[in-house]
């Protein structure tokens, strides 16, 4: 059964990554209530039926209620939306798959039916579970030092203006 007994207080090492003491390679930069404060997902993360036009059949089983109130101390358009909205995004893109993509590919399970965010939600206030292993091993594949999309971005930076923070490189 999923454990939930201790909230993470976000505390951020010098270099800016969060650290969990039974975690130790999973070092995200952001906390899901930065997440939620940067549009992610367009706002429509947390709305059962929120996403992309036309790909949900059924709700998903979401409740932002089951978070720190503190998380969504914003304007409901970012994480409450029916639709995802570009301009919400803290980049203005459209960015990621919608549910049915997730689906398709398998990266959803029962425990979380919104995929890797949820569990990261529930990850960072102290819930463990079998599944830990799974998504941090696709956070590393993806964020990590090592990750093939800090790769890339960090191959644009170069290729480009050299500035990690010009987002004319990429938003």
């Amino acid at each position: 059964a999923p454990r939930w007994d201790a909230l993470h207080d976000g505390t951020k090492t010098s270099d800016g990554k969060l650290c969990f003491a039974d975690a130790p390679e999973f070092t995200p930069s952001l906390t899901p209530a930065e997440c939620i404060r940067k549009g992610i997902f367009g706002g429509c993360y947390f709305n059962p039926r929120g996403g992309k036009a036309g790909i949900f059949s059924r709700d998903i089983a979401i409740d932002h209620a089951e978070f720190p109130a503190e998380w969504f101390e914003a304007d409901e358009s970012l994480y409450l939306s029916r639709r995802y909205n570009v301009t919400t995004n803290a980049y203005r893109v459209k960015s990621g798959f919608g549910q049915r993509e997730w689906e398709s590919k398998g990266w959803i399970h029962a425990q979380d039916p919104r995929g890797w965010f949820q569990w990261y939600c529930r990850f960072f206030c102290g819930r463990r579970s079998a599944d830990d292993a799974r998504q941090i091993a696709r956070w590393r594949a993806c964020a990590s030092s090592r990750g093939r999309w800090r790769n890339q971005l960090c191959g644009a930076v170069q290729r480009g203006s050299g500035r990690w923070d010009d987002v004319a490189v990429s938003p």
